[in-house]
C-alpha cells in the first residue's frame, strides 16, 4: 500500500473531537487505520525514502499537545510505528524537526485509548510530518491508526516564514571526520542514528570525529543559541 497523504480539515478536526468525547477507545478494524508498505520519497528530504503520514491543517496554527493512537489492527500490531520523528513546515518546503519520540505497540483490541504524544511547545505550523524510524516488528509495513493536535488559532504566515539555515556537511560519505559548516552560531551538535537513538551530543562544532560509528546513514542534529533544530543528514562509509 502507498503512503498516505493525509489532509486533515478543520470540520474533520471538530467532528474527529466530537466522535471521541464520550470515550477515547479505538476500533481494532484495519479500515480505520493508515498502512504504507512502500518507501516513498519523504516531502522533507532529511528523511530520504521513509514510511511517513503528512498531515496539512489548512493554516497555520500554533500546536501544543497530540494524543497518538498506534496501528491496533487484531494479530498486526507489530506493524505499528515505534521510534518516529515528527517534522513541522508552514508552507510544505522548509522543515523542522519538532522532537524525536518512541510510541508504545498498541493492543489490537476495541479498549484500546492510545497515548499521550508529544508537547509541541506551541509551534507555529501547517504541515506536520510523522516518519517511522522503525515499527515494533519487522514486516516492511508501518501504519498509526489516529492522531490528534491540540490547535490555538490561526497564525499569519509572514509572521512565522523563515527560510531554511544554510548548513553544509562534509566530506559524503564521510570515513573519519565530519566538517559542518553552518551561517549561523551552532550551540551543540547531536547524531542520531536512522532507528532514532541519540548516538553523541557535543558542544564541539567545526570537525566531529565519526570513526567509531558503524557504516551507514545518520542524522545530525544541529543547535542554534535560540535552542532551535536543523536537521541534516549524512552517510559513513569506511574508505
Amino acid at each position: 500500500m502507498k503512503n498516505i497523504f493525509t489532509i486533515i480539515s478543520l470540520v474533520f478536526l471538530a467532528n474527529n473531537f466530537y466522535a471521541q468525547c464520550v470515550s477515547e477507545a479505538h476500533s481494532n478494524n484495519k479500515n480505520d487505520a493508515w498502512l504504507s508498505c512502500e518507501k516513498r520519497a519523504s516531502p522533507n528530504p532529511d528523511r530520504a525514502s521513509s514510511h511517513w503520514v503528512l498531515y496539512d491543517l489548512g493554516y497555520v496554527y500554533s500546536i501544543g499537545a497530540t494524543k497518538i493512537w498506534n496501528y491496533n489492527v487484531l494479530g498486526e500490531t507489530d506493524r505499528g510505528m515505534k521510534n518516529i520523528f515528527i517534522d513541522y513546515s508552514v508552507n510544505g518546503t522548509s522543515w523542522n524537526e519538532a522532537t524525536a519520540f518512541q510510541l508504545d505497540e498498541a493492543l489490537g483490541n476495541n479498549n484500546y485509548v492510545g497515548q499521550d504524544g508529544p508537547y509541541l511547545n506551541q509551534i507555529n505550523a501547517r504541515y506536520i510530518l510523522i516518519t517511522a524510524m522503525d515499527t515494533w516488528g519487522n514486516n516492511g509495513c508501518a501504519g498509526l491508526s489516529e492522531v490528534r493536535f491540540d490547535l490555538e488559532g490561526t497564525v499569519a504566515v509572514e509572521s512565522v516564514f523563515k527560510e531554511r539555515p544554510a548548513v553544509k556537511l562534509f566530506p559524503i560519505p564521510a570515513s573519519d571526520q565530519l566538517n559542518v559548516n553552518a551561517d549561523f552560531l551552532i550551540a551543540e551538535i547531536i547524531i542520531v542514528n536512522a532507528s532514532g537513538h541519540e548516538i553523541m551530543r557535543s558542544k564541539k562544532i567545526d570537525k566531529i570525529d565519526i570513526s567509531y560509528l558503524n557504516d551507514g546513514m545518520y542524522f545530525l542534529k544541529i543547535i542554534n543559541e535560540n535552542n532551535e533544530v536543523t536537521t541534516e543528514r549524512f552517510v559513513k562509509q569506511r574508505l
